[in-house]
């Protein structure tokens, strides 16, 4: 089962997503999970229990790139014009895994897709050992 799991700030943006979420009927609008903001000591445990993190192409993870992945989570992206959107794919670039670097929205769409399907566990487990591995060797990633 996939979830969207998204932070519950601000609650304008809850509501509108689960109002949306709900016109498509129930089995998309129970897959949407919201959170709190955690303490620093435990936001790399909580982001640690999810599977993958899809990024926004439009303006990437920085920070939070570098934590999810820190976590031992693979992290899909797609890269646009503006450094701002292009952090997540340098970060991945120096792992490596230029394979979770898409080229367009229909490409992120797919491996996204493709990433909760029904093989997804296998590939998913094997991105975040090596994640785990170069965190634990001072790799690219420590």
């Amino acid at each position: 089962d996939a979830y969207l799991w998204l932070l519950r700030l601000p609650s304008t943006a809850e509501n509108a997503l689960r109002t949306e979420a709900a016109r498509h009927g129930p089995a998309v609008s129970s897959r949407l999970l919201f959170s709190d903001r955690i303490g620093w000591k435990n936001h790399l445990v909580v982001k640690a229990l999810a599977n993958i993190s899809l990024d926004n192409p439009v303006f990437n993870s920085h920070t939070s790139g570098v934590d999810i992945l820190w976590a031992g989570v693979p992290l899909l992206t797609q890269p646009g014009e503006t450094m701002s959107s292009r952090v997540a794919a340098s970060l991945l670039y120096a792992l490596p895994f230029p394979s979770l670097i898409t080229r367009s929205l229909s490409d992120y769409q797919e491996m996204a897709a493709r990433l909760i399907g029904t093989h997804r566990l296998t590939h998913l487990h094997a991105w975040r050992r090596t994640l785990q591995h170069a965190r634990g060797t001072g790799g690219a990633a420590a």
